[in-house]
């Protein structure tokens, strides 16, 4: 029992998705959250001397989006978290595709997210505390990506 009276958690509830991974077409792992920033475009805004005063907008650079996934280390998860830092080490030279996919309980495949020249722009490791009241550690990991398209 937790210290705030509530049930520990359970380890054989599942969540009802799971994300995966896939790096240069090869799968990587399991995740319990996948957030995916949306595209969005700068505007530029601008008028002429001989323009009345109403400003022009036009369409600037893309901004680039990011990827956050979440990882509960868990038994024989390991493997997942060390070879995303093993690409994390590599900075932002190391650039690859990928896809995000969603599956749902039966590990069918329900949407995918591609994206093209990501790297890992962060790799955050679990504090230890024995105190927490999950006891579980959550690794983050976020890759900063150039487009990401929907299928």
């Amino acid at each position: 029992m937790s210290r705030h009276g509530a049930a520990a958690p359970n380890a054989n509830v599942q969540p009802s998705f799971y994300f995966s991974i896939e790096i240069d077409n090869i799968k990587l792992g399991a995740f319990e959250s996948a957030e995916v920033d949306g595209m969005e475009w700068t505007t530029i805004e601008n008028r002429t001397g001989i323009d009345p005063p109403v400003k022009q907008i036009t369409s600037g650079l893309r901004k680039t989006s990011k990827i956050t996934l979440k990882k509960n280390l868990r038994e024989g998860g390991k493997q997942d978290v060390m070879d995303l830092n093993k690409w994390f080490l590599g900075g932002s030279n190391d650039k690859r595709g990928g896809a995000i996919v969603q599956l749902d309980h039966d590990l069918n495949e329900i949407a995918r997210a591609t994206f093209t020249d990501g790297f890992i722009s962060k790799f955050e490791i679990p504090q230890n505390d024995a105190n927490s009241d999950d006891g579980i550690a959550t690794f983050t990991v976020e890759i900063a990506v150039s487009k990401v398209d929907l299928e």
